[in-house]
Order: C-alpha cells, then structure tokens, then sequence
C-alpha cells in the first residue's frame, strides 16, 4: 500500500511539474495561440511548415497545433530547428562533413572537458561497477537524465556546439562528487588521489581564463588546437571583438581584412574596427562588396571561416588554402592573423558572387552580369560564381551564358560528396529544365 501511495505521489508530481513547465511556456508567449495579434496573417501554418519532416514527427506537431497545446510561434520554431538539423553541416577533428554524426557529442565531450573531471568520473563510474556506491535509487536520478540527455543529442542532427550538452554536466559533477565523498571516506590514499584531480580540473579551467569558450584539455592539444578539431561554438562565437580592437589599436597602420564568423548579424565597425569585411557563407544574404584577388597587409579569419563549418563540403570553403598556413598570431585562440601579400582568389570570387546576387535583388541585372563574369575570370572553378553568372545572364535574358553557367556550376556541384550535392544539384537542375522549358 505504502509503494502505491509513493508511485502515485511521483506521478501526480511529475505531472505538476509538466504542467507547470507548460504553464511558464505559455506566459512566455502571452497566453496568445496565433503567432501574429489579431488582424495580421502568418506568413506559413504549422501544417504547411511541417510538411518536410518525417511523417510521424510531421503529425504529432500538426496534432498539438490543432488541439492548440502548444504556442503557434513556439510550434514553428520548434520545426525550424528540426529542420536546420536535417542538412545542418558538422566540422569534426578537420573535416566538414555534409550532415551530423553520432557520435559527434562523444567526441565533444572527451575534447572539451577537463582530464580532472574525466578522470573523476572514471573513478565514478568504477566505484559504481564495484558496489562502493550504494545508493541505487540517487544513482538513477543522477545518471538517467544525463544519459537520456545524451541519446537525444547524439540523435539530433544538429552538432554545432559544446553548449547543447551543458545540462548533463551538473548531473554528472554531482555522480562523480558522490563517488570521490565515498571513496574518500575508505582510505587515505582515495582522499589525495580525488584531491588531486580536483585540483587539476581547477587548474586546467583557470589557465584558459579569459578564453573559456576556447577550452579543450591537454590530450587534445590544449586552446591552441582546439579549431583543428571543433568548430562553431565550441571554438568560435564571435567573442573576439574586443580583443580584435586592442590588435588594430597596438597596430594602427595596419592595413586588414577581416573574415568575421558572426557577420552580419553583428557589425565588427560597431567596436571600432576599421579591417575590410572579407565575404563568408553567411554574408550571402547581403555581401560585403568587393574584394581584390591578392591582398597586402593582415588578413584575420575566425576559427569558423578557417574551419569551413558552415559549409556543407570543404571544398567550398573559401579560406581552405589558409589551413596549410602557420598564422603570425592567434588573438583569443579563435582569430587568426595572416600577414604579408596574400592570394585569395576564391575569397575575391566569393565576395563578387555575393555582391553580383544582392545586386540583382535590387533588380540591377546589368552591373550583377558584370560582377559575375569578374568572378568567372578570378576564379573560374568556383560554384558561387558560376551560378551567380547564370543567375544574372538569366535575369538579362542571355539565356545560352545562363545555360552554360549554370551546366558549369552543376558539374562542380557534382564532384562534391553526395550528402552535399543535395544542398546544390537539385536548384541547379531546377533552374537548367526551367531554362529550357522556356526556350521550348
């Protein structure tokens, strides 16, 4: 009887605890179910947002959406990030790979935690095995959360950074606690031994101070390597700018161009910084004009514009020929400095295959056609201008250059890795049958 009062007691309140996590979701959103106030219309539905997704995971959201279980905005959010997931690229020790890995988040773990920590879980994870820690029913509480956590992440798709797995972390610390407070409690020889790793995993915290993001523990080559092996946020985050701007003012001649990973969601001009903006995958939306095919001066590059992470093949990153190349200087573990007169043809291209696409969004097809050939001739194998060159000749009506750009396009398009080929070949093909339907 007593067990069925405490089975039932569990339930009512994990039950009180889901319902209050709902209640709290829903202020966040006003207690309002439509995405926009009254009046105003969305732009999609959940149901047409969801239609991409897998069948099952497409129906229960619709589902919740119906029934109005969740918020309209949190619901579609909720897809967005599901769907980033499914073509999202990873960047695992040197290599851009087209979609996430299973055992990204592992590897993740054994790279940016501390040996101390690692090596106290161990010790955990021994005391368990051997019956020195007891308490079965504090062992689940504090190991299923963190593993269950795990299986999610390591499912996910999306292998951007170490900050997804920062939940599990607390309840590890308290499992490998409990282990060194009971093994402690057996002999002396336990107390310096978990002593000492604690000391360690202090130690090797501290000495990265004030670079946190940049950690990796010393089997991994410490901060100084952790960009050949991590990419996004748990290497790069756009936390450089200050220490960017105390560069620039220790070498104010300096002429300096300056691929910048959160640009252009973050404008480096805004801490006072005056390097030229060099173009990456996310500056496509807008470009950051032009850029010569050779540069003299100090070409800095964040660890994820040196990766390529957000490419879906390495071989499309545009500062892949700077990774053969020892930096002057790494400011913050996360930019690199380059110094001296530099090629960077593929740059040059990139950037005017931008500028040719944001001039044809403002509907001036004649100077984008200009700006698409210049980076043809800078660059005569690169997939961004290519498809620029067919994008204007098309929006000009010169539908044979159209053709043959984007045929171009499309046989460099296939020589990537099949998992990347799909972020390209089928709008490419798209745009060729379309062009020929016209002419047809």
């Amino acid at each position: 009887m007593a067990r069925k009062q405490t089975a039932l007691r569990l339930t009512c309140g994990f039950f009180a605890i889901v319902v209050l996590g709902v209640f709290v979701l829903w202020a966040f959103y006003g207690f309002r179910y439509s995405a926009r106030p009254a009046g105003m219309v969305f732009s999609t539905s959940v149901a047409a947002y969801a239609a991409p997704l897998p069948h099952f995971e497409s129906a229960v959201v619709v589902a919740v959406g119906r029934l109005h279980l969740l918020p309209e905005s949190y619901l579609v959010g909720l897809i967005d990030v599901k769907l980033v997931s499914l073509a999202y690229p990873a960047f695992l020790l040197g290599k851009v790979y087209p979609h996430g890995l299973w055992y990204y988040f592992p590897v993740v773990i054994l790279i940016k935690t501390t040996l101390g920590l690692l090596l106290l879980i161990a010790l955990a994870a021994f005391a368990t095995i051997t019956g020195k820690l007891t308490r079965h029913r504090e062992l689940f509480y504090s190991l299923a959360p963190p593993v269950i956590y795990l299986a999610v992440a390591m499912m996910s798709g999306m292998n951007i950074g170490a900050r997804h797995l920062l939940p599990m972390y607390a309840f590890v610390i308290i499992f490998a606690a409990a282990a060194a407070a009971t093994l402690g409690g057996k002999n002396r020889r336990w107390v310096i031994l978990c002593t000492v790793l604690i000391v360690a995993h202090v130690v090797s915290s501290l000495l990265v101070f004030p670079n946190e993001i940049a950690y990796a523990n010393e089997a991994s080559g410490g901060p100084g390597n952790l960009h050949n092996l991590l990419s996004d946020s748990s290497a790069d985050w756009a936390q450089q700018l200050l220490q960017v701007k105390q560069w620039q003012d220790r070498n104010p001649d300096q002429e300096c161009w300056f691929a910048y990973f959160a640009r252009p969601v973050i404008d480096p001009g805004v801490y006072g910084i005056r390097c030229h903006a060099l173009p990456t995958f996310d500056t496509q939306w807008g470009g950051v004009g032009l850029v010569p095919s050779s540069v003299t001066g100090s070409v800095l590059i964040s660890a994820g514009d040196l990766s390529g992470c957000e490419w879906p093949s390495g071989q499309l990153n545009p500062y892949r020929s700077f990774q053969s190349l020892h930096p002057n200087l790494a400011i913050d573990d996360s930019v690199f400095v380059y110094q001296g007169t530099l090629a960077v043809p593929e740059i040059s291209a990139l950037a005017s295959a931008q500028q040719s696409e944001a001039l044809l969004g403002r509907g001036q097809s004649g100077p984008a056609l200009a700006v698409a050939r210049e980076a043809v001739v800078t660059a005569p194998d690169n997939l961004s201008a290519e498809t620029a060159l067919g994008d204007a000749a098309s929006a000009t009506g010169d539908k044979q250059t159209a053709n043959a750009a984007w045929q171009a396009a499309l046989q460099i398009a296939q020589r990537l890795e099949p998992g990347a080929q799909t972020s390209y070949v089928p709008d490419l093909e798209s745009k060729i049958k379309g062009l020929s339907a016209g002419n047809g």
